[in-house]
């Protein structure tokens, strides 16, 4: 098994760039992350900005939350755009990260 750290812990107080070096600081060697985080990212950056967060890093992306849909929809709506293009784009680039760093 392998302890991740989850951005849903700091969902609401937090952004990518500070989960990924506060979970490492914290000791954490995989990170868990969401959508709403990736897309608040990817706003203001380029992919390729994105895969450099983890350059030279311990900390590498392991998963991304198969439940945030449907807890964003139950009570964090405000946190996220209604948008399918942007979701799908984020997935597809961190299917991306995540077989990248998997090798």
């Amino acid at each position: 098994m392998k302890a991740c750290y989850n951005e849903a812990t700091t969902l609401q107080n937090s952004d990518l760039e500070k989960d990924i070096v506060l979970a490492e600081k914290a000791g954490f060697e995989y990170i868990e992350l969401w959508i709403v985080q990736i897309e608040k990212y990817l706003e203001t950056h380029s992919s390729e900005e994105m895969v450099k967060l983890f350059e030279g890093r311990r900390i590498k992306p392991f998963a991304i939350d198969s439940f945030e849909d449907i807890l964003l929809m139950m009570n964090m709506k405000s946190l996220k755009k209604n948008s399918s293009e942007s979701v799908n784009t984020a997935r597809y680039l961190m299917s991306i990260i995540l077989l990248w760093y998997q090798q």
